[in-house]
């Protein structure tokens, strides 16, 4: 099977890239990025099997569904909001498509393709990384514990040692963090979607060692928008996430003073755009290298079994692998977009069309991939507060 990452040359895309190298199966890996030295770079350090190359890529640029073609899946690693352009170039080209996940909002734009996917023959499917991604898939094994499901709250905490002491720490696209602090979340209650204040409803979470103890907000994610498709009797789907502190007080700092918002201003008779004048600013500062953070997806459902009110949580504690180069949440949300690819080439994936993971993937052929790749989870029930 030959298969492209477009996007990479980035912290996600190079763990996409590096699993389907070392991959049976995988004959061919295109490395696709705006960044043509960085993608070559890449593909050098791939290693595996595979046949690993690289090639410059503006998805603005015509040549880019002639650059899909004669590959049989494409993986979209790239900033979110250009996931529907990727999708779409992969319906004109004919190859299966897989991206990290749309902020809620542009993952429904990308289901949306469904109907087209199907009548193309071709099977693709949305939110698949570490959060969403494994988050969905956890649902359905904890699920299985129900008779039925009332709630699902997903959680995701996180630490990074390594990123004390510094300015401004950015450990993924400055985009998608920007727009989790400033843009509404959503909330799925009593069957509708609702907005929630981004950074709102703050709750004290237990996660396991090392993490402990966090305080996590909600902001806008994709599990809230997927998640009552697959289960369409759930009254309630929340998420919120669990920054390093300091890390919430700047990122807050920023968008209170307007530096998130990408509305051009008027500076000196310029018309700069705040946003863009940060992310210039961030490249700038030192960074993390990325090697010691550690992830908790946690998911909590709540219902009933055998007539009780019961509770049950899945969860999957993600550790750094310093061989891989890597830490947890490039690992995380890297290697599940490679296993989904393989798995629709194996037809072991429904379709075709456009699904969330938790639709389409089988859940126990998931976990046995991830857990081949040192990621594994837990699944525990205790009686109420499910009903």
């Amino acid at each position: 099977m030959r298969g492209i990452v477009v996007g990479g040359a980035g912290g996600m895309g190079r763990v996409a890239v590096r699993d389907l190298a070392r991959s049976a199966g995988v004959e061919r890996v295109t490395v696709a990025d705006l960044e043509g030295k960085r993608a070559t770079r890449v593909a050098e350090e791939a290693g595996g099997h595979a046949d690993v190359r690289a090639v410059a890529v503006d998805l603005a640029g015509a040549e880019f569904t002639e650059i899909l073609k004669g590959h049989d899946f494409c993986i979209s690693s790239v900033a979110y909001r250009l996931n529907p352009v990727v999708a779409e170039a992969c319906l004109a080209a004919g190859c299966h498509y897989v991206d990290l996940g749309g902020l809620f909002h542009v993952a429904l734009e990308v289901l949306a393709l469904g109907d087209r996917y199907r009548n193309a023959g071709l099977t693709g499917v949305t939110c698949v990384g570490g959060g969403p991604g494994i988050t969905n898939m956890l649902a359905v094994v904890g699920a299985r514990e129900l008779d039925s499901v009332r709630a699902i709250h997903v959680r995701l905490g996180s630490m990074d040692p390594s990123s004390e002491g510094l300015p401004l720490p950015i450990p993924y696209s400055l985009d998608t963090i920007l727009d989790e602090f400033t843009i509404p979340a959503m909330a799925y209650r009593d069957g509708r979607f609702v907005e929630v204040q981004p950074l709102g409803e703050p709750e004290d979470v237990s996660f396991p060692e090392p993490i402990g103890r966090r305080r996590a907000f909600t902001t806008l994610h994709s599990e809230v928008a997927t998640l009552p498709r697959a289960f369409p009797g759930v009254e309630e789907v929340t998420f919120k996430i669990a920054f390093e502190p300091a890390f919430v007080e700047r990122f807050q700092l920023l968008a209170a003073m307007g530096l998130a918002s990408p509305e051009p201003l008027d500076v000196g008779g310029a018309r700069v755009r705040p946003r863009e004048v940060l992310a210039a600013m961030g490249r700038r500062l030192p960074q993390a290298a990325g090697l010691e953070d550690v992830e908790c997806l946690r998911v909590e459902l709540l219902g009933e079994k055998d007539g009780s009110p019961t509770s049950v949580v899945a969860e999957s504690l993600i550790q750094p692998d310093r061989e891989w180069g890597a830490g947890a949440g490039a690992l995380d949300t890297g290697i599940p977009p490679s296993i989904v690819a393989q798995m629709i080439m194996a037809g072991e994936v429904k379709g075709p069309g456009m699904f969330a993971p938790e639709e389409a993937v089988d859940a126990d052929r998931f976990f046995a991939r991830l857990s081949e790749r040192g990621i594994t989870g837990t699944v525990r029930s205790s009686p109420g507060p499910g009903g």
